[in-house]
């Protein structure tokens, strides 16, 4: 039986966790990809001449820090339901 998510396809019978997990990770792709297009844009917007630039810029790099923060809370969501990759940040920050 193929138990079917998001774009690809699992082989086998996932938990409930287990999906939501993969769910979370999704997100947390799309939040990255987020990151990255307010990064690109910033220092664009902030090179252009029209009034209020400042304003706009320091708006966008609240918006990139907010979907930073989100980026932080779906990881520790992800370590709540997948003990595996919880370990694994475990020997990132003892230094293995």
């Amino acid at each position: 039986m193929c138990n079917v998510h998001s774009q690809g396809h699992a082989h086998g019978v996932r938990s409930d966790a287990e999906k939501a997990a993969a769910d979370l990770r999704d997100d947390l792709v799309e939040e990255l990809k987020l990151i990255n297009k307010y990064e690109a844009q910033i220092p664009v917007i902030a090179a252009e001449d029209f009034t209020d630039v400042d304003e706009v810029v320091k708006s966008l790099i609240q918006i990139r820090d907010d979907h930073k923060s989100l980026v932080a809370r779906l990881v520790k969501l992800i370590n709540r339901l997948d003990s595996v990759q919880a370990g694994l940040f475990d020997l990132e920050t003892s230094g293995v």
